[in-house]
């Protein structure tokens, strides 16, 4: 026979924190995986120079947080910090740079346009947006395990903007939007098609989910605990 109680959670904040944090880490990655894919159809100029610079400050970011793992709880702190710096600063040289490729791309037209051109801006393009979901899960991650949820719903605020930029706001001739754009001069495979006007979409989709999710943090939250006994 089981009995079944009903039981509150003494910490609720930690409990959303963990799983909606996890969940969209995931989803964040799994997102930046797929755009790497759908990167292989390019066939642009790598730039190593371009690619260590995008990643030096996620490595440098990701350095101080395994310090912060062994440190006291002032220097966690101090560390924790340095950290979200690093990311602050790739984000928001991320961002600067897919506006600027864009504009770029916009500005190549006619009919004797480099298709070596195009296809590098795509690549460039193709790189910062697989790296932009890294950089907003961990800085979300950090938030959540500071607990500075607002700050957290902020970084996620700030993502929603690029895209919805990207995906609303007309270029140049205001024929095109950003991703309109990107979608017209990209080579697809028969699994991609669509890939640039579909997929934003549903990375709003994920980012409207987890501010649900946190929004209930600080609500009371319940689960079922089940006991069984034998009777002989």
């Amino acid at each position: 026979m089981k009995f079944f109680t009903l039981k509150k959670v003494v910490n609720p904040s930690s409990v959303f924190s963990d799983i909606s944090t996890l969940s969209m880490q995931a989803l964040l990655k799994r997102i930046s995986s797929q755009i790497e894919d759908i990167g292989r159809e390019v066939k642009g100029i790598i730039d190593f120079t371009r690619r260590e610079a995008l990643n030096n400050k996620f490595i440098y970011a990701r350095d101080k947080i395994m310090l912060a793992t062994t440190a006291s709880e002032v220097e966690r702190e101090l560390y924790l910090k340095e950290a979200d710096t690093y990311l602050m600063e790739g984000l928001t040289d991320l961002y600067s740079d897919v506006n600027a490729q864009v504009k770029t791309l916009a500005d190549i037209k006619g009919p004797f346009a480099s298709i070596k051109n195009i296809d590098s801006t795509l690549s460039y393009i193709n790189e910062d947006m697989q790296m932009i979901p890294r950089y907003v899960g961990l800085r979300v991650y950090l938030f959540n395990y500071r607990d500075k949820i607002d700050d957290a719903n902020r970084i996620l605020g700030e993502y929603r903007y690029q895209l919805q930029t990207l995906s609303e706001r007309k270029l140049g001739d205001g024929k095109y939007t950003a991703l309109e754009l990107i979608h017209k001069n990209y080579r697809y495979d028969e699994k991609s098609v669509d890939f640039w006007l579909e997929k934003p979409k549903q990375m709003l989709g994920i980012i409207d989910s987890y501010e649900t999710m946190l929004a209930q943090n600080k609500k009371d939250v319940f689960y079922i605990d089940v006991d069984g006994y034998k009777y002989e």
